[in-house]
């Protein structure tokens, strides 16, 4: 198995239930829901699951990253990019391939424009259309690989932690400003300078890891990580329901710095334990496949759970409760044994080929690992 797909317990629990919160949230707006769940309506918090998939995505990028570096004595950026781009593009290239299959085969319901900012990974920035907006979070995730292989190859580390730690700290005061200064409706909280500190809270943890004070605080969190996981998952999860209750002036601030923190806690709590209640959970089969299965997932769930898609009480067949979660489910499961695994499996083959044709004894380009450069991990 390659060092990127190598299992890091509690993270696919992490990602099923990440997954299964923005499922619920969305298939409460299907047509056909139970009216006599109106009420489950005010959990609509599907930018909940989101902020946990871009905590996760931070904390592993850095951890493999940094993993590499401590290994190999350096980054290959264009390793990265080669794993990310077979990783990421062909599911997602996959559901948009499908969408402008539907506009030819049924009826027009994203426009090319539409697919082609999308397939561009700049739908946080200019999309609109329902039915590829949720690819909002993926264009995110993007652009912060463009920056952060970069950031860690050339920053030196002795203060990168602190820095990181900074930006969340003010990530919410940057956030109000924006409001203020250009008004609620003039700015789009999809922008990446307003949604980085979901990722960088992953990213710390994976940089305290290898750092000194770093350590000690997760070792205090470890100790006690049987009831941080829930108290962090009661508190983050209170925060989202209640959230959109709060005021938008700054008492806002601290709580937003609080989600930061709680997820943080979250994650590490979750990745940490090896044995107890939360451990089986997590790693239970069921709860590790549909964890595995989240990505394609989330691509495919927007066509049949995304009620707002289609006009009141108008929602085609495939798009009404409850049969649409069978359809979601099964086009994630085709996403992702006909599209994610054997894909996959090619890379780590074609991967797996290049090592040992370097490990060949007199192959050209052969050379030693270098010691890791001095005060970069």
């Amino acid at each position: 198995m390659s060092q990127s797909r190598r299992h890091i317990s509690g993270l696919d629990g992490l990602r099923a239930l990440s997954i299964l919160i923005v499922v619920l949230s969305h298939v409460i707006t299907t047509q056909g829901f139970p009216a006599s769940l109106a009420r489950v309506r005010d959990l609509e918090q599907g930018g909940f699951g989101v902020t946990i998939f871009f905590a996760i995505s931070g904390y592993l990028i850095t951890r493999l990253l940094l993993d590499e570096e401590q290994r190999a004595g350096t980054i290959s950026i264009r390793g990265f990019y080669y794993r990310r781009a077979f990783r990421i593009l062909p599911a997602a290239f996959a559901y948009l391939g499908f969408m402008a299959l539907l506009n030819v085969a049924w009826r027009p319901i994203v426009p090319l424009r539409e697919i082609g900012i999308a397939a561009f990974f700049g739908e946080n920035l200019w999309g609109k259309n329902v039915l590829v907006l949720h690819y909002w979070s993926l264009s995110i995730e993007e652009q912060f690989y463009l920056v952060w292989p970069a950031i860690l190859f050339f920053c030196p580390r002795k203060h990168l932690l602190h820095v990181v730690l900074a930006w969340i700290a003010l990530a919410p005061l940057w956030f109000h400003l924006n409001l203020k200064l250009l008004g609620a409706t003039e700015v789009n909280v999809s922008r990446p300078d307003l949604c980085a500190d979901r990722l960088l809270t992953g990213v710390a943890i994976a940089l305290a890891e290898r750092d000194p004070i770093g350590t000690r605080v997760l070792a205090w969190v470890r100790a006690r990580a049987t009831w941080v996981f829930p108290v962090a998952l009661v508190g983050a999860s209170a925060y989202a329901v209640g959230s959109q209750h709060a005021s938008s002036g700054f008492v806002v601030l601290p709580l937003q710095l609080a989600r930061d923190v709680l997820i943080a806690a979250l994650l590490y709590s979750a990745t940490c334990q090896a044995e107890g209640a939360t451990s089986r959970i997590l790693e239970a089969p069921l709860v590790r496949f549909l964890g595995r299965l989240s990505y394609s997932l989330y691509l495919w769930q927007q066509l049949f759970l995304m009620g707002r898609a289609w006009p009141p009480g108008d929602a085609p067949w495939f798009a009404r409760f409850p049969m649409n979660l069978a359809y979601a489910l099964a086009a994630a499961c085709a996403s992702y044994y006909l599209v994610e695994q054997p894909i996959l499996r090619w890379r780590d083959r074609r991967s797996a080929k290049g090592v040992s044709a370097l490990a060949q004894p007199g192959t050209s380009g052969t050379r030693q690992p270098s010691a890791p450069t001095p005060g970069r991990g």
